[in-house]
């Protein structure tokens, strides 16, 4: 009799025992999950552009009207669009300046951050101006405000003008880490840091490496579309975003 309860009790214990998930501990002391429940994966997220934080002042209208420094007389309104945030970044020491509108005799204004002026420069007949090397060096850290304006100061009112920022500290030393990782100047690495600079909102920059990308690389639609996705962040720039998507739709 003893002998069929223990073969009951054995036969009771191995069933209860195969109904259960099995666990292996490993060296450290934990156990591993049963077979076919591993855990849930864990996928970096692909960082996607907060285009509505390239102005970091969108209600401060600074693109015209504005009475500081040089060009405060009354007259027409300016027509010169600022292609540009009322308040951007750079991370670059030597931004590139963009706007459209009026010709003419026309000259490029750079005020620090005490609204003192620091350099001017001829820019007839352009509609861009890299800041030079030989001019005064930007400070990181440091605001300040460009303008354009038609030297006939009779017939206009106060140029339009734009802020900007250029990164410094934690910020700037972390974006100097990232960029050491593609500095090389194959495709994918330009195009890795325009991104940089796309994810972290620093307009200047961003603008600048995607438009570098498609004069190398004209017949890529997808520049296109990167890039209009930063013109897309401003009203002043939201025809170019435009005219950008039409040339990704037609390859031309």
């Amino acid at each position: 009799m003893n002998r069929f309860l223990l073969v009951a009790v054995l036969v009771i214990g191995g069933a209860w025992t195969l109904s259960q998930p099995s666990t292996v501990a490993h060296a450290n002391g934990q156990a591993s999950s049963p077979a076919g429940a591993g855990p849930a994966e864990t996928r970096p997220k692909k960082v996607r552009t907060n285009t509505q934080g390239f102005d970091l002042d969108p209600k401060g209208g600074s693109q015209g009207g504005v009475s500081m420094g040089a060009g405060s007389r009354g007259g027409e309104p300016s027509t010169i669009v600022l292609y540009a945030p009322n308040l951007g970044l750079t991370y670059t020491l030597r931004p590139l300046f963009e706007w459209a509108g009026q010709s003419g005799n026309m000259t490029f204004r750079l005020y620090g951050p005490d609204d003192n002026e620091v350099y001017e420069a001829d820019v007839t007949g352009r509609g861009s101006f890299l800041y030079p090397q030989a001019a005064p060096p930007l400070k990181p850290g440091d605001t300040y405000r460009w303008t354009i304006q038609t030297r006939a100061l009779g017939l206009t009112g106060p140029p339009p003008s734009a802020k900007f920022k250029v990164i410094s500290g934690a910020q700037r030393q972390q974006l100097d880490q990232a960029l050491k990782q593609v500095s090389g100047d194959d495709k994918a690495q330009q195009l890795r840091r325009a991104e940089l600079f796309a994810d972290r909102q620093i307009w200047y920059d961003a603008v600048t490496a995607y438009s570098r990308l498609i004069a190398d690389y004209p017949g890529d639609a997808k520049l296109y579309q990167d890039r209009a996705k930063v013109y897309e962040a401003l009203p002043q720039t939201k025809e170019l975003a435009a005219h950008d998507m039409a040339k990704a739709k037609t390859g031309q």
